[in-house]
């Protein structure tokens, strides 16, 4: 088949533009071909729709010829679309029908189309009429094959080379890392040469590196990429091949990939231009790259930009490569280079994971241990991105340093004690059990990774739950297993040794093998809790002055009748038996009754309204104890008999703390005897702000769990008493009341008590009252628009439920609550709204 003959040099030189025009007229062609299979089945040979389809494709055929010079090839990968040799850059409808085209030309044994610029319309349709016969009967299936400006084969991923053809997987690897490395190491003489051109088959080594990364076994990663490189071009391709591995785990976008490939090989292009002229006198030609001193990293960056950018010759792979670089290296030195943009703006994920790859690679040069390397980069991460990033590049690599907590195939959590000295066991540590498949506490016991246990293959690490800095993560570690001992002892168990570990003779089964799997994308959970519309994160409004009373709301009675059940009398002794000192009551109740009488909202209404300052003690019948501190009414401290909420927990739901710093101040605060909120205070881990969110969101979550308890919990109260004087400090946190009674009635409203009083509205006119404020009841959008009716006019009950767009049982349940807490204004009614100031 011939080709056109081009006019000019774009085939040598492509600008930006010619590109752009390239992928239109490609694209064009390519929807033409996909409409041709899908008329195939449609229309008869002779319809006027298939004439005119068939002249629209063979016009995009002759239009490609003339914007390009060349004829069209088109290559259908996996997961990605070639023309010529490159990969085709076009929005997703556009690889949703190329996607069927490949599927289709499949079933006739072709990965390849070859259509000439001067196409005829007779190959065309016998080209159409194939597509119909393999739509019809995929077993009858065939290519045309008498056509002569139309070619169909199996064709050759780009920078497949046929020396592949026939090898084992494991000698493809190999002979795909060394071949790339022997391509950069030339790559690299020519540049210091002065040639500025970017070979074609660097970036189709590009290519090669992302399928090895795909299926690269931790056992060939251990021996090339955690391994110390010769020289310049084997640690660019370690780098390469490394972040790769890495986001491969978060994105298959084949064009995120081929950029991330050849920017990691080409970090280190700038260091001539940097470096100048060397000690003699004389302009390097090498295959080796000049050492360049650490006063010059500054200008690293720009220089290597200014090298890119000629390399990419202004196009917009070549810009974004550029870009992906100069942010990879302000990243990786940061201490010389200064933050990226001055720090207005952040990098790229890719660029991030890029500069984490290069740094472990030239510490892996400067002649430290993997396990060494990986700890001193988390130790210097300060963000949390960087340390999801090196918790991925860990699971990549099998390699865990001491004190990291790992999650076993088991599910029991471990921290990794030691680290084997030989490389091939990296991922088979020894560690020691910190909490059983439960999430409990587990009895202390030491695991070799690398040994079979009692005859049977042992556990494997299946992901990275947090990372430890090294410098203290052994003494950490042994602080913990000593605290772990000691409660064995008191327990009287055995505590076994890691010597103890032991086999039954004759049955070895060998190591267990190492498992390539990343960490939980604890990022991705974070994100969505950090977004999500819940109560927790509404509930927190202004805070309790106690100066200022009036300020706050004074919830009212509920209109169903009294607070309690009976007259105040002494309480019950199933009330008062309370095992807990600080749950002794030293007086006898005010009131007491149980919630199936008067719900937990009611309480908190009747507590604000009255401007009570004392305990409610609510046990439940298989429970326990549960206890709110009110301060004027206003709820400031309660205890479940349940673990809700963990201030740590709390905290890191908030993104205002990380699992790393959680697992350390844990063990910290429980080695010190402190609280956990004191300690991360004192260290400033968090801030007076942070601390008090976060107590606040704790209490929130505390009283949610109260709404929750069966009808049958009796309570009592007892005036201007904390019973809660002993637990969690002296300190309070008061929480806008309003809010909890709104999320009480939301979430936990019974919907017969709010039939039954809205049933005595009947065609009662509702407005709202002008002093309150049903801003402070946490109000969703829904909600609003409902308040917002009732503002502008007199409506019934009736009216709203007609007008309002949100459905029945959200109008009853917040009209309900507007009503308990008198921001309706009923007629006749002459109290004012709970809380008005």
């Amino acid at each position: 088949m011939t080709s056109t003959t081009p006019s000019d040099d774009r085939r040598v030189r492509p600008t930006g533009e010619v590109i752009i025009a390239e992928d239109e007229s490609a694209t064009q062609l390519l929807l033409a071909l996909h409409r041709l299979a899908q008329q195939s089945t449609l229309y008869a040979a002779d319809n006027e729709a298939q004439r005119r389809a068939l002249e629209a494709t063979a016009k995009c055929a002759a239009d490609y010829g003339r914007t390009t010079g060349r004829n069209i090839t088109i290559f259908f990968s996996d997961r990605a679309v070639y023309v010529g040799r490159r990969l085709l850059r076009a929005n997703r409808p556009v690889y949703a029908a190329a996607s069927q085209l490949r599927d289709l030309l499949a079933t006739m044994g072709v990965s390849q189309v070859t259509i000439g610029h001067d196409v005829p319309i007779d190959e065309l349709r016998s080209l159409q009429e194939a597509f119909r016969d393999a739509q019809r009967d995929k077993t009858k299936a065939q290519a045309p094959s008498n056509l002569s400006r139309i070619r169909l084969r199996v064709g050759r991923p780009p920078g497949e080379l046929s020396e592949f053809d026939g090898l084992a997987p494991e000698e493809r690897a190999v002979k795909v890392y060394s071949l790339a490395i022997v391509i950069l190491r030339r790559f690299y003489e020519q540049l210091q040469r002065g040639s500025c051109e970017l070979p074609g088959h660097l970036r189709r080594m590009g290519q090669q590196l992302i399928q090895l990364a795909e299926g690269a076994s931790p056992e060939f990663l251990a021996a090339t990429v955690a391994r110390p490189a010769h020289d310049d071009a084997g640690r660019a391709v370690s780098a390469a091949l490394l972040a790769l591995c890495v986001a491969q785990q978060l994105t298959d976008d084949p064009r995120l990939l081929r950029q991330l490939a050849t920017a990691t090989m080409l970090c280190d292009v700038g260091k001539p231009r940097v470096a100048g002229l060397d000690p003699t006198g004389q302009q390097r030609s090498g295959m080796r790259l000049p050492f360049i001193g650490i006063d010059q990293y500054a200008e690293l960056p720009s220089a290597t930009a200014v090298v890119t950018s000629a390399l990419g010759k202004m196009t917009d792979a070549g810009m974004m490569r550029s870009v992906l670089i100069y942010e990879a290296l302000h990243v990786a030195h940061q201490n010389e280079t200064g933050a990226v943009y001055q720090g207005t703006k952040e990098p790229t994920l890719l660029a991030r994971i890029m500069a984490h790859a290069q740094r472990f690679q030239e510490e892996l040069t400067a002649g430290r241990a993997a396990p060494d390397v990986m700890a001193k980069l988390v130790r210097m991460a300060t963000e949390e991105v960087d340390k999801q990033i090196l918790q991925l590049m860990m699971a990549t690599l099998c390699v865990f340093p001491t004190g990291t907590l790992v999650e076993l195939s088991t599910g029991e959590m471990a921290q990794v004690i030691t680290v084997p000295e030989r490389q091939a066991d990296l991922g088979r540590p020894m560690v020691r059990l910190v909490l059983d498949a439960e999430g409990a506490l587990a009895k202390p016991r030491y695991i070799d990774l690398s040994q079979p246990v009692d005859g049977e293959p042992p556990p494997h690490i299946r992901r990275v739950v947090a990372s430890i800095d090294d410098d203290e993560a052994r003494a950490a570690s042994e602080r913990f297993a000593g605290m772990q001992d000691a409660a064995a002892l008191d327990r009287g168990d055995d505590i076994p040794k890691a010597e103890q570990v032991t086999t039954k003779p004759g049955r070895q089964s060998g190591p267990a093998p190492v498992v390539h799997a990343p960490p939980a994308p604890v990022s991705d959970a974070l994100l969505e809790l950090a977004n999500r519309d819940d109560d927790i994160y509404i509930l927190l409004g202004p805070t309790h002055d106690p100066a200022a009373t009036t300020a706050l709301p004074s919830i009212p009675p509920p209109p169903p009748g009294p607070l309690s059940d009976a007259p105040p009398a002494a309480p019950e002794p199933a009330l008062i038996s309370v095992e807990q000192p600080s749950l002794r009551p030293q007086a006898p109740a005010t009131a007491q009754g149980t919630l199936a009488k008067t719900p937990l909202v009611h309480l908190l209404v009747y507590a604000l309204d009255n401007d009570l300052s004392g305990t409610i003690l609510m046990v439940a019948p298989e429970r326990g104890r549960n206890v709110i501190i009110f301060d004027h009414g206003t709820p400031c401290k309660a205890r479940t008999p349940e673990m809700v909420s963990p201030l740590g927990e709390t905290l890191l739901g908030m993104g205002l703390l990380d699992e790393e710093t959680l697992a350390q101040s844990l063990q910290a605060a429980a080695r010190n005897k402190l609280l956990h909120g004191q300690y991360l205070l004192s260290r400033g881990l968090v801030d007076d702000a942070a601390l008090h969110a976060a107590l606040q969101q704790q209490l929130v979550n505390k009283i949610g769990f109260m709404f929750q308890l069966d009808p049958t919990t009796k309570y009592a109260y007892f005036d201007k008493t904390d019973l809660l004087a002993d637990y969690g400090g002296a300190a309070r946190v008061p929480c806008e009341p309003l809010s909890l009674i709104m999320m009480g009635v939301r979430k936990y409203g019974d919907d017969r008590a709010i039939e039954t009083t809205l049933a005595r509205l009947a065609a009662a006119p509702l407005t709202i009252h002008p002093e309150a404020e049903p801003e402070r009841l946490g109000l969703k959008r829904d909600e609003l628009e409902m308040v917002s009716l009732l503002e502008r006019e007199v409506l019934t009950l009736t009216d709203l439920l007609s007008r309002a767009s949100a459905e029945a049982a959200t109008v009853k349940r917040t009209v309900y609550a507007l009503l308990i807490t008198r921001c309706i204004d009923l007629s006749g009614q002459t109290r004012r709204p709970v809380g008005a100031a």
